[in-house]
C-alpha cells in the first residue's frame, strides 16, 4: 500500500519510531502498512538522508513502513495517540521482522497484528560501520477478534422474544404414564404398550399414582 494523497499533501502526522539506544521497543496492534521510497544511507554518520535512493537501473528502491498503535507519548503533544511508523530499512529489521512472521506460521504482516520491534545491541557489520541489531515477534490477528468485529454489524436477538406460535403448538407436556415410563428402573421389565410397571413403589407412592393414571384414562 502507497502513501495516500492526503499523506502526500498534509503529512500523515505519525512521527517515526526512533530506536535511539539499545532496549528501546515499540510493539502494539498494526493500524497500517504501506511501502514508500527508501532514502540513501550515509554510511559514516549510520543514518538515512534526505535524498531518495534507487537501484543501478533505476527503479527506486523502496521500504516498507508499518505503522502500530503502541504505549508511547509525547507530553509535549497533546494530539499524540501513540501511533508509530516504523520504517523497516535496514536488512537486519528485515530479518528480524521476516523471522518473527514465519515463526507465527504465517507469510505476511495483517492489519490488527501485534508486532513488537526491539534494537538489542549494535556490532560492527559486514560493510564495516556499526550496524544496529533488532528481535521482532508477531502475533496475528485472532479469529475472535475478527468475529467480536463483524458482530457489530448485526443486532443480536431480543433475549425475551416470545417463541413462534407453530413451536407453542408443538410443545406437550408429558403425562404421568410418560413420565413414570421414562423414569422407571433400568432393572424393572419394560411397560407394556398403554400401562406403567409401579414395582419398586411404596404402597402409598403406587396408590397415588393409581389414582393419578385413573383421572387420565378418557371418560
Amino acid at each position: 500500500m502507497s502513501a495516500s494523497a492526503n499523506d502526500v499533501l498534509f503529512g500523515s502526522g505519525i512521527p517515526a519510531a526512533k530506536f535511539a539506544s539499545p532496549g528501546d521497543t515499540f510493539a502494539g496492534p498494526i493500524t497500517r502498512l504501506e511501502a514508500q521510497q527508501a532514502r540513501k544511507f550515509d554510511k559514516k554518520t549510520n543514518r538515512p538522508t534526505d535524498e531518495l535512493d534507487f537501484w543501478d537501473n533505476g527503479d527506486p528502491k523502496m521500504v516498507a513502513v508499518v505503522t502500530l498503535k503502541t504505549d508511547h507519548r509525547d507530553p509535549s503533544d497533546p494530539s499524540d495517540d501513540g501511533q508509530r511508523k516504523i520504517y523497516i530499512a535496514s536488512r537486519y529489521q528485515q530479518n528480524a521482522v521476516k523471522g518473527a512472521v514465519k515463526a507465527a506460521g504465517k507469510r505476511a504482516l495483517d492489519i490488527g497484528g501485534y508486532l513488537s520491534l526491539t534494537f538489542t545491541h549494535e556490532a560492527p557489520s559486514e560493510a564495516g560501520p556499526m550496524a544496529k541489531f533488532y528481535e521482532a515477534t508477531y502475533t496475528p490477528p485472532s479469529a475472535a477478534a475478527a468475529n467480536a468485529a463483524l458482530a457489530q454489524q448485526w443486532q443480536a436477538p431480543a433475549a425475551s422474544a416470545p417463541l413462534p406460535q407453530a413451536d407453542l403448538q408443538q410443545a406437550q407436556i408429558p403425562t404421568v404414564a410418560q413420565t413414570m415410563a421414562a423414569g422407571a428402573p433400568a432393572t424393572t421389565a419394560p411397560a407394556t404398550t398403554g400401562a406403567t410397571n409401579l414395582d419398586g413403589l411404596t404402597p402409598e407412592a403406587r396408590a397415588m399414582v393409581e389414582r393419578m393414571l385413573a383421572q387420565q384414562q378418557p371418560a
